[in-house]
C-alpha cells in the first residue's frame, strides 16, 4: 500500500492539486485523501477506478506489481461481502421487530368469561366475549411488559434502518444486536404474560 500512498500523493503533486481539491475532483471527503496517501486505508474499487479515470494512468500503474493489487481488490471484495451479509442481517431482524410490533396489537387469545353475578331470573351467569392480545393484556393488568416491549421494538427497528444506511459505525451496529437480543427475552416475557393473564380470567 505504501506504493500505493506514494503514487498517489506524486499524481496529485504533478497536477498541483491541495488534497481538498483532488477529494473534491473524485466526490470524496479530504480527510479519505489523506488516509490514502499515509497508507491507513484501502482505497474501495470504485475510488480506486475514479482516481485511474481522473489521473488517466491504469489502476495496475498505481501498484508495484498485481499481486498488490489482487490484495487490496480481494480485501474490497471480502468488505463488500461483509456488508452484504450485515445488510441481510440487519434486514431479518428488522423484519422480526416489525413482526412483533404488528403481533402486539393483534388478538392472538379467544375465549369466553362468566360474568357474575347471575342475573336475576337466570340459572347460569353470563357469558362474556374476550379477546387478548399482548398490548391489551399488558393495560389491563397494570404490567408494562407488553408495552415496553412494543416500544424497545420500534426503537430498535429504527437503530437498524439507521445502520443500514449509516456505514462504517460499528458502534451503532454493536448497540442494535445488543438490543435485538434484550427485545427477544422481553418478547418471551410479553407472550409468557400474555398467556399466564388469560388463564386468570
Amino acid at each position: 500500500m505504501k506504493n500505493f500512498s506514494n503514487k498517489l500523493k506524486s499524481l496529485r503533486q504533478e497536477k498541483g492539486l491541495t488534497q481538498e481539491q483532488l477529494a473534491k475532483q473524485i466526490f470524496v471527503s479530504r480527510t479519505l485523501i489523506t488516509k490514502y496517501e499515509t497508507g491507513k486505508v484501502v482505497p474501495s474499487k470504485d475510488n480506486l477506478e475514479k482516481i485511474a479515470d481522473y489521473f488517466n494512468v491504469d489502476i495496475s500503474l498505481l501498484f508495484n506489481n498485481d499481486d498488490t493489487l489482487e490484495v487490496v481488490l480481494d480485501k474490497n471484495k471480502t468488505n463488500n461481502n461483509y456488508k452484504l451479509i450485515n445488510n441481510v442481517l440487519i434486514i431479518l431482524t428488522i423484519v422480526l421487530l416489525l413482526t412483533f410490533v404488528v403481533i402486539a396489537f393483534i388478538p392472538l387469545i379467544t375465549s369466553f368469561k362468566y360474568v357474575y353475578p347471575i342475573p336475576p331470573g337466570q340459572n347460569t351467569p353470563n357469558r362474556e366475549y374476550v379477546t387478548l392480545s399482548i398490548v391489551m393484556s399488558s393495560l389491563n393488568n397494570q404490567n408494562p411488559i407488553g408495552l415496553l416491549t412494543f416500544l424497545f421494538c420500534l426503537i430498535n427497528s429504527g437503530l437498524g434502518f439507521t445502520n443500514l444506511f449509516i456505514t462504517n459505525n460499528k458502534y451503532l451496529l454493536i448497540s442494535h444486536y445488543i438490543l435485538f437480543f434484550i427485545n427477544l427475552i422481553l418478547v418471551f416475557l410479553s407472550v409468557a404474560f400474555a398467556i399466564s393473564s388469560y388463564n386468570t380470567l
